[in-house]
């Protein structure tokens, strides 16, 4: 797990780093794959179609590529983080857009959580939601596995 985003506080302990669940991004993971795959399956046809198929076979292949890089990148640089003092959630978006979350487990009032959909119930991953006392604001994660064990994580974390 990237533990390099956070910067644990003096006599603060990483107690869980989780990122959110490559199985709720299969149909995209999937789809970039075929994007990568598909010049070299038309590689012929395209290289027969001379320069103009040459500038094709490369700009998919560099879309391809670039979608990849966004997916994995979005993926790696969205993390939540619990401690013994806090939880912090590092969001990206978007490539160019970050957003860090964070609440003292005392600010905590409410965790819950949802599991939808048949494949979400099947793999067992799902949305934590943890609301903040005075904040209007909730803190969301998105695709986790095993949410109900986190929830109980920080519960059992919260009171000593």
């Amino acid at each position: 797990m990237d533990t390099t985003k956070l910067h644990l506080k003096e006599g603060e302990e990483l107690i869980l780093a989780v990122h959110g669940s490559l199985l709720a991004l299969a149909p995209k993971i999937a789809l970039a794959f075929v994007w990568l795959g598909l010049p070299f399956f038309l590689l012929f046809p395209l290289f027969h179609m001379r320069t103009f198929g040459v500038i094709l076979f490369v700009i998919l292949l560099l879309t391809g590529g670039f979608y990849a890089y966004r997916l994995y990148k979005m993926w790696s640089d969205t993390v939540f983080f619990v401690t013994d003092q806090r939880v912090v959630d590092f969001d990206r978006p978007g490539l160019t857009r970050h957003v860090v979350s964070e609440a003292s487990l005392n600010q905590i009032r409410e965790i819950s959580y949802e599991i939808d959909g048949f494949w979400a119930t099947i793999l067992r991953y799902g949305t934590l939601n943890i609301q903040i006392r005075g904040s209007e604001v909730d803190l969301t994660v998105f695709n986790v596995r095993h949410p109900s064990k986190i929830q109980e994580l920080i519960h059992e974390v919260r009171t000593p």
